[in-house]
């Protein structure tokens, strides 16, 4: 949606019947626009109001180009230990991950002796883009021929593994546990509660297409 030709401060704002949608506004000289790639099918509103002083009248055109598949996928950037998990003088951590995506599970595999490493293990998953939540988790554990150890990178006492939810709509990534952040953030979440307390930093991407 874009309204142009403006001559005092008008806001626009995108909804569909039940609720508006958070979008934001960009505002370049005398027009503005509300613009995404990832609203699910469905009707939806464009209201125009005025704020401020003056009057103007403006020119609102909307244009739409239908999406049919969506992809989300989650990126590990680092993992550091806090806790010694071989023990004093018996070396240093074997890191690997578990990525979960809406039930589907990818791992990585170990990097060898060392607390404290850059893996950009990265899985993806299609999605439905009707889809208005999805669902993925985070696990980290310490390779140790056959006895791994399970980190916890969850600040929340008795839980290890990170459960996370990304919106597709705000790209707001949530979970109990941490603050809200938002795609393409990066992420760092440090365990609190448990033993074998490690760090990990991530980063989330959804894009859309027409397939």
């Amino acid at each position: 949606a874009r309204h142009n030709n403006l001559k005092s401060d008008v806001a626009m704002t995108l909804f569909t019947p039940t609720n508006n949608v958070p979008l934001p506004v960009r505002r370049p000289g005398d027009r503005s626009y509300i613009q995404s790639d990832r609203l699910s099918p469905g009707t939806y509103y464009v209201r125009v109001f005025k704020f401020g002083s003056g009057e103007t009248s403006y020119d609102l055109s909307l244009s739409a180009t239908p999406v049919t598949q969506a992809q989300f996928g989650v990126r590990i950037r680092r993992i550091k230990a806090i806790d010694d998990f071989e023990g004093w003088g018996r070396g240093q951590a074997d890191f690997y991950s578990r990525i979960t995506i809406n039930g589907k599970s990818s791992t990585s595999k170990p990097i060898d002796n060392k607390d404290d490493v850059s893996p950009f293990f990265y899985f993806s998953e299609n999605v439905s883009i009707r889809k208005i939540r999805i669902p993925f988790s985070i696990a980290i554990y310490e390779s140790d021929r056959g006895s791994d150890e399970h980190a916890d990178i969850n600040p929340r006492k008795g839980q290890k593994d990170l459960q996370l939810t990304y919106d597709p709509i705000t790209g707001r990534v949530t979970g109990e546990g941490i603050s809200v952040r938002h795609e393409g953030d990066l992420i760092m979440v440090e365990g609190r509660g448990d033993s074998h307390k490690a760090m990990v930093v991530f980063q989330v991407n959804y894009f859309s297409y027409r397939f």
